[in-house]
């Protein structure tokens, strides 16, 4: 992935830089967000703005430039000794040739080492290629509720019922045998 990604540039943004990219930011998140199968309330990345200003030393938000285009960003806080990946956006279009997503995946190790914390966490989405970098799956519950309480007896046990799509699980370290 950093092989195939070189040509992108990695930066990371003041809040004064992403309030100047705040379209570009917003269109590649509403690029992934399009795509995914289950979407919850769209996200407005101007929230980084303020998150940026009031928690410098918290809150990363990297951009991916690929020729003087942003091609993709990544978010994370931290949260205690734990690094918490946050939302991303990238040109699906572009990502294959040029590894954004991987890279992304790779930064956040790297960011996590430079932190020096005790765990990653990277999110639900996209496990199979999540656990190429060692991520382990964690059982989770979610609570949905919506303000009209029967709406809620409606939908209760069809969310009861929701599975989770399968996938792969890598395990990219070698076990040694004692």
């Amino acid at each position: 992935a950093d092989q195939r990604s070189e040509q992108l540039v990695v930066r990371s943004l003041s809040s004064a830089q992403i309030q100047d990219k705040c379209a570009s930011l917003q269109s590649l998140f509403d690029q992934i967000w399009q795509k995914t199968a289950l979407k919850t309330v769209k996200f407005n990345v101007q929230t980084y703005i303020s998150l940026r200003s009031n928690f410098p030393n918290n809150v990363f938000l990297k951009s991916y430039t690929l020729q003087n285009t942003m091609v993709g960003f990544s978010t994370a806080f931290l949260n205690g000794n734990t690094l918490d990946a946050h939302y991303v956006g990238f040109d699906p279009s572009l990502n294959k040739k040029y590894a954004i997503y991987p890279r992304m995946l790779n930064d956040y190790v790297r960011l996590g080492c430079d932190l020096d914390v005790s765990e990653i966490n990277f999110g639900r989405t996209a496990s199979e290629i999540k656990s190429t970098l060692g991520a382990q799956p964690e059982d989770l519950t979610c609570y949905v509720k919506h303000a009209q309480p029967l709406i809620n007896t409606f939908f209760s046990p069809f969310i009861h019922q929701l599975d989770l799509p399968e996938y792969k699980q890598h395990d990219p370290f070698k076990k040694s045998i004692l």
